[in-house]
């Protein structure tokens, strides 16, 4: 690309340089208005808004809190990606940012908890598909988790050979008088 087409954005107070051309991605911190930094932990591509979302601790934090208020609040929210589709984050990225932040990984905790409840309160009250539910409750609640691992030892053992060849052996019968002895052809 020619260097007159090239078009370099400058610093303001307030905002992150999306100058891409030189430099590492994400940018390390990010200036406020009143000359103070904040430490930039990340910044995303937020799909909704089609831009790029700053993310530091104060982000987390508040998407945790938001997260949590969205899951309790919410009627028709089952699952948490859900919630990340309404923010515009990527699983992946949720994930790193639960690892970042002790405060996000408490909220999706409390989320699962929350979402779980709802998900078997509809179970109970036959509003879901049993077969469908039941099947991801495990993911949403540990007891639920510990009695499938309970029924499934239950179940009888694998047969170590099944589906192979399978010999019988029959034992000879010992002769009798009531019945015929078969003449070899």
């Amino acid at each position: 690309m020619p260097k007159e087409m090239v078009v370099k954005r400058k610093r303001h107070k307030g905002r992150i340089d999306n100058d891409r051309s030189n430099g590492p991605i994400p940018q390390h911190s990010m200036e406020k208005a009143n000359g103070t930094k904040i430490e930039l932990l990340d910044e995303y591509y937020n799909y909704n808004s089609q831009r790029l979302v700053p993310v530091t601790i104060a982000t987390l934090i508040r998407l945790a809190e938001n997260a949590e208020k969205w899951a309790y609040t919410t009627e028709k929210g089952y699952k948490i990606q859900d919630f990340m589709i309404l923010q515009g984050i990527s699983e992946y990225r949720w994930a790193r940012y639960c690892q970042m932040c002790p405060r996000l990984q408490e909220a999706n905790d409390n989320m699962l908890t929350i979402l779980g409840c709802r998900r078997e309160a509809g179970l109970i009250e036959r509003r879901f598909e049993p077969g469908s539910t039941i099947f991801m409750m495990p993911k949403y609640d540990k007891d639920w988790a510990d009695m499938c691992k309970w029924r499934a030892s239950l179940k009888p053992k694998e047969v170590e050979h099944k589906g192979g060849e399978t010999f019988v052996v029959i034992e000879k019968y010992p002769e009798s008088d009531l019945v015929p002895k078969k003449e070899q052809e």
